[in-house]
């Protein structure tokens, strides 16, 4: 309306605009005063006035606008290249100035002053930039949390105020956030109010307080036909879910100056990249203050992903930074081509610069796991340049005498293996535990584990299958060693029959010896634990229980097992077939049969006698050989070879079982209450062989009556792990047996003969049904 000529009305114009101007001012001066102590009350009296003055949307604007341009100066101060350098010469000019005094030289300012006066003046500047944002986003937040709780106030209905909204009425008055979604629907694609509802949307996700989804009128709106203001409502709706609000304009704010301020200028490339752990710190620091997670939660943060897209290349170049420290140590202490073993010194200074990576990345648990990633990089570097240290050829495997200098040498390597894998785990562990409170629960991204389970797997992987190597040669020989005195016990028996003095046999003996030999001339040379504390229980994989080669000792028992095992299982075979008269018959005169005959019975009883004595001194001879350096937890012979262990133990039993009882034993059912025997648990093959060896000598060995050797059959059998193929071939010898007797026309088969049969039967009934031999 035009007010010019109407004296009363233009006078009443004048005064109404500079009230309205009076009253602008006020408010203005009400919200700038209140945002910097937070004052809410006030603060929201302030934005209700510019909600009356119908100027909301463009205060709001101008808040905004203004802590961008608060946070952008910030942030073009804090990597200003040319500033940080002009300010570095005048503080180190002022030092030099300082420390010159009459009489006294004065030395020119060094490189390294230079940068560390640069790096300090640069790290302070970074943290008055997060001081800046700390406060501005704060600002920004109480912002919007008042807009989130104060209501449109007026008589008028609030449904008026929705310009062609009027279809989805309030039932309350909306609140002002409310209002400004309406606004910046209706105005979203007027290029005027453009930087007007930016800022609307900037200020509703800055603290989460307001959803589309808590207004059931826009929310209804995105549901119409396709008009210009369901358009626009989509549009508005799908902006706020992309923004993050001021602290994620912040972020991109600061990725592209920080990235072009990089490339100008090198100094703030080492500070961003070298110093990577101080920087996520500051980043880590900024977000427990910032962050809308409850206080209590604050352990399960997690930076967001804008803070995380500004810091990834940074943390990239320092990932690569610290692999390349690793490695570069790695390749100093076993230099390419080299001979000689290091020594443990050596591998202490991998283990410090290890240590110092750990240290320095403890400032979060995700860059913890990292940098253990790096070092399971380093462990596989380092098996792969041990493996060219080992030492192959019949010397690196001879018990025949004292070590020669190939095991001398891979005796050490393996010490020095299990050695540096030892004081790895212990360095990991201690950094694990001293990570700050904040940072120890926190939850692990996706696809990272455990710092200590990275390292304990790179162990495990690399650097057990190293010793492993190492070590089978000479494990194999005397794996060879143990089983050709084993052979000896058929010479013994057959040449002497064993007396009753209850001792055990030569070959018993001699195996001892051979054993303590080596366990004095070579296997001394392992390292082996020292203390109580070295004897603690050893943690294991999960994923299949493999025990970490702390000390070479172990690593050397773990080598063991498989042969531990071939070898109870070469002793049991020879023990079962075992006969007076190894299988031969012997032919007597008619009238001296019935007395060679309780002859051969009473030997045949002392043979079982000496060998359940021999199982029991066979057993603690391999015993005594396991925990010769003490009780190693997961050390000892039921640990090493337990299902061998447990035949050992059954057999034993099975030499003083009656000859009549054989059948009854593992034929008859238990008594209620009570459980089998662990006779019943060995093979039908161990079975029969030992009954086929009571009998007399016209009933031949499984291996006799096919014309094999002793040696091929027992190879064959170890060999075969097929029970049935082994019960058809002991089938087969009791055939050819009862082909002999009727072609002598013999009237009756010997007493024992029936045992055997029926055993044979029980045995391959009780085979799975696809095994049955033909």
């Amino acid at each position: 309306m035009d007010w010019q000529g109407i004296d009363v009305l233009e006078k009443y114009h004048v005064v109404m605009i500079k009230e309205r101007s009076r009253i602008e001012a006020h408010a203005w001066q009400l919200i700038r005063s209140s945002s910097d102590v937070g004052d809410q009350a006030r603060l929201g009296l302030g934005l209700q006035v510019f909600d009356r003055l119908s100027l909301l949307p463009t205060a709001l604007e101008v808040l905004i606008s203004e802590r961008q341009a608060e946070i952008e100066r910030a942030v073009q101060a804090a990597v200003d290249v040319e500033e940080l350098t002009k300010r570095t010469k005048n503080k180190t000019a002022s030092l030099s100035a300082t420390t010159c005094n009459p009489g006294r030289a004065s030395y020119p300012i060094n490189s390294n002053a230079h940068n560390a006066a640069f790096r300090s003046l640069f790290w302070t500047g970074l943290d008055q930039l997060l001081a800046t944002q700390e406060q501005c986003v704060g600002a920004v937040r109480l912002l919007a949390v008042t807009l989130c709780m104060k209501r449109i106030s007026g008589g008028e209905s609030a449904g008026a105020l929705l310009d062609r909204l009027d279809s989805f009425a309030y039932r309350e008055p909306p609140k002002l956030t409310d209002l400004l979604a309406v606004y910046a629907i209706q105005n979203w694609t007027n290029p005027e109010t453009q930087a007007c509802c930016a800022a609307i949307v900037l200020t509703l996700t800055s603290a989460n307080p307001w959803t589309v989804e808590a207004v059931p009128d826009i929310a209804s709106i995105c549901a119409l036909e396709d008009t210009d203001l369901a358009s626009n409502a989509r549009s508005f709706c799908d902006a706020l879910s992309s923004s993050s609000g001021l602290l994620g304009w912040a972020s991109a704010c600061m990725e592209t100056h920080f990235q072009s301020a990089t490339k100008r200028s090198s100094h703030l490339k080492e500070a961003f990249e070298g110093e990577y752990p101080r920087l996520l710190k500051l980043f880590l620091d900024f977000w427990r203050k910032v962050a809308t997670t409850p206080q209590g939660d604050c352990e399960g943060l997690q930076l967001p992903s804008y803070l995380l897209r500004l810091l990834q290349p940074y943390e990239t170049a320092y990932l690569t930074r610290s692999l390349s420290r690793l490695f570069e140590r790695v390749g100093t202490v076993v230099a390419p081509g080299a001979t000689v073993v290091p020594e443990p010194a050596a591998m202490d200074c991998i283990i410090e610069v290890a240590a110092t990576e750990l240290s320095r990345a403890a400032v979060q648990t995700d860059l913890l796991c990292k940098v253990a990633n790096n070092i399971a990089k380093m462990v596989a570097l380092f098996a792969t340049k041990a493996e060219g240290l080992i030492e192959v050829g019949p010397m690196a495997s001879q018990i025949s005498g004292p070590p020669s200098p190939a095991q001398e040498s891979n005796f050490q390597l393996v010490n020095l293996i299990c050695h540096f894998g030892r004081s790895l785990r212990h360095s990991v562990a201690r950094h694990v535990r001293g990570l700050p409170a904040a940072t120890k629960g926190s939850v692990l991204s996706p696809g990272l584990s455990g710092p200590e389970a990275v390292v304990d797997a790179a162990i495990v992987d690399k650097l057990n299958p190293l010793c492993r190597t190492i070590l089978e040669p000479l494990a194999a020989s005397l794996g060879d060693g143990m089983e050709e005195i084993l052979v000896g016990m058929h010479q013994e028996f057959s040449s002497t029959p064993p007396g009753s003095d209850g001792g055990c046999s030569a070959y018993i003996q001699s195996l001892q010896g051979f054993l303590r030999r080596l366990r004095t001339d070579l296997f001394s040379r392992l390292s082996t634990p020292t203390v109580m504390s070295d004897l603690c229980h050893l943690p294991r994989r999960p994923s299949d229980g493999q025990q970490f080669y702390t000390f070479g000792e172990i690593a050397l028992l773990d080598s063991l097992r498989e042969h531990l095992s071939s070898c109870i299982d070469t002793f049991l075979l020879h023990a079962s077939l075992l006969r007076p008269d190894n299988g031969r018959t012997a032919s007597v005169p008619t009238d001296q049969a019935a007395a060679a005959e309780e002859e051969e019975t009473l030997n045949r009883e002392r043979i079982r006698h000496r060998l359940a004595t021999d199982c029991v001194e066979f057993e603690l001879t391999l015993e005594e050989q396991v925990t010769v350096n003490g009780r190693i937890p997961g050390c000892r012979l039921i640990d090493l070879a337990p299902e061998a262990y447990a035949r050992l133990r059954a057999f034993r039993p099975l030499l003083l079982i009656p000859t009549e009882d054989l059948l009854t034993t593992f034929t008859s059912t238990p008594a209620e209450g009570t459980g089998a025997s662990p006779v019943t648990t060995l093979s039908g093959t161990l079975v029969l062989h030992h009954a086929i060896s009571r009998a007399p000598a016209e009933i031949p060995c499984p291996h006799t009556a096919s014309g094999w050797s002793l040696a091929r059959y027992v190879h064959w059998v170890l060999h075969t792990p097929d029970e049935a193929a082994r019960l058809n071939f002991i089938s087969h010898a009791l055939a050819v047996y009862t082909e002999q007797v009727k072609a002598r026309n013999q009237r009756e088969y010997p007493a024992i003969f029936p045992i055997i049969r029926n055993l044979l039967e029980h045995f391959v009934a009780k085979l799975p049904a696809q095994n049955l031999p033909p």
